[in-house]
């Protein structure tokens, strides 16, 4: 038995059913009804009744199920009570969308420190939503960033809610289109999705991490077969490609002015992009913010108002 066992056993008590418990945990039911078949035989207990509408817990099952969460509150409030207070270490655990202004925000925050003589553990990830709601939950990122167009918005709070995630509002905007100075778009007071359809694309390859708004992808059939296209599978290029290309755009979350400057870029808005997105910052219940989240946290903070400015 480990710490995992025992969140999916709470997960499974909150589902009501294995396989509603797998999908909730992004796992296939028969891994997850072998593990809690394995944990009963080893705890030599039945932790849950099987029924034709689902599992229930036993007597001993639900009893068991009040000890596993006061576990895991327990060992959660001592990792948050020892992180952060070691001032001969930096540690951060994150995992974030691809959106600028955060990874604009994570090399401001890491400039500002002093690394001598210290130990370094920094593991920023971007990926999606799901991934990043997994990581969080089960203890592999400590904070996250999570996006996700405003009408999903109930769902993605009943997911938090489901596993037991506090979350804040960060950030809420709609898609911007990114050009060099030197794009003849960048002229234009008004933008149109037919305004993009001679200009080349820059995308990002990797489905995992879906980056583009939905008005980029329901576009017509005759739109989206006759338009170019670069695709990138890292950052580094980006912003060259759009410099250096003149005839090229990319969909954008905001972006600082100081990244705009830099690169010699410029955002427009879209005449026909009216969905908004939201980014909340998720953390487990339970857990203290270390020093370096804090900072993480508010250099985020300033990056946003930087953009409203």
């Amino acid at each position: 038995m480990n710490l995992l066992h025992l969140k999916y056993v709470i997960e499974v008590a909150k589902a009501g059913s294995i396989s509603k418990a797998a999908s909730n945990l992004y796992m296939n039911q028969p891994h997850l009804s072998k593990t809690i078949k394995d944990l009963e035989e080893n705890m030599q207990i039945i932790i849950f009744e099987r029924t034709s509408k689902g599992v229930i817990p036993t007597k001993k099952g639900a009893e068991f199920i009040e000890r596993a969460k006061s576990i895991i509150m327990q060992v959660e409030e001592m990792e948050a009570m020892y992180q952060g207070y070691d001032d001969k270490s930096v540690h951060l655990d994150i995992c974030v969308p691809r959106a600028s202004y955060v990874a604009n925000a994570f090399t401001n925050y890491l400039s500002m420190i002093n690394f001598h003589d210290k130990n370094i553990k920094v593991n920023y990830r971007e990926t999606n939503s799901f991934d990043t709601i997994k990581d969080v939950y089960e203890g592999e990122a400590n904070i996250g960033i999570i996006r996700f167009p405003i009408d999903e918005e109930s769902y993605f709070l009943h997911l938090l809610e489901t596993k037991e995630l506090n979350f804040e509002k960060l950030y809420q905007f709609n898609y911007q289109l990114l050009f060099s100075n030197e794009n003849p778009l960048s002229f234009k007071e008004i933008i149109y999705l037919s305004d993009l359809e001679t200009q080349i694309e820059i995308t990002h390859g990797d489905t995992a991490l879906p980056s583009l708004p939905i008005v980029a992808t329901n576009r017509n059939d005759e739109t989206r077969h006759s338009k170019k296209e670069i695709s990138v599978y890292e950052r580094a290029s980006q912003f060259e490609l759009l410099n250096h290309l003149p005839h090229t755009f990319m969909w954008v979350s905001p972006i600082p002015q100081e990244v705009l400057r830099r690169f010699n870029l410029v955002t427009k808005e879209c005449q026909e992009n009216k969905m908004s997105y939201q980014d909340l910052l998720i953390t487990r219940k339970g857990y203290r913010l270390s020093k370096e989240d804090e900072g993480f946290i508010r250099a985020i903070k300033c990056s946003i108002k930087e953009i409203n400015i």
